[in-house]
């Protein structure tokens, strides 16, 4: 989905105002969102050695898909400002599944932590939607349990200034 809206934003100089087009994409990536592992160090030969996730690791399948829906929505490189929204959902823990009850959306406060959420997210979209993740100055991040029956994923809305 897009959307071109006016918005008033100031001259370089400051003293007028001029109306600009604002780009707005938004999209869902189904499935269970996954975070970025930590790079690992360790020693071979008396040498540090850096490694990265292992080729089975879910986090390239999730990039992988992430990349796939991204370019299924027409999305080219930008090379400007941008401001992303991202809200990824999990699906319930066992704990949380209720018969009687409905099931609201709960906040997730366990792990993955939502700065590596967004880093995946920001690796998988670099060269599709930005040239690098530093063009992005304003990021916000959330992560919640679906609502009884929700699909799990990652709900995203990119502004593109």
């Amino acid at each position: 989905l897009e959307v071109l809206r006016p918005r008033r934003r100031p001259a370089q100089a400051g003293l007028r105002l001029s109306e600009e087009p604002v780009k707005i994409v938004q999209g869902f990536i189904p499935g269970e969102p996954i975070a970025q592992p930590r790079h690992r160090v360790g020693v071979i030969g008396g040498h540090a050695r850096m490694f990265e996730a292992t080729k089975k690791h879910p986090i390239h399948a999730w990039k992988a898909q992430v990349r796939h829906e991204l370019v299924a929505l027409g999305i080219t490189p930008y090379d400007g400002p941008m401001r992303a929204s991202l809200m990824f959902w999990f699906a319930r823990p066992g704990r949380l599944v209720w018969k009687k009850r409905p099931m609201m959306v709960e906040p997730h406060t366990s792990k993955p932590d939502v700065d590596n959420l967004a880093k995946a997210f920001m690796d998988a979209a670099s060269g599709i939607v930005w040239n690098d993740d530093s063009q992005l100055y304003v990021a916000d991040v959330a992560k919640h349990y679906v609502a009884g029956g929700g699909t799990p994923g990652l709900a995203f809305t990119l502004t593109y200034d």
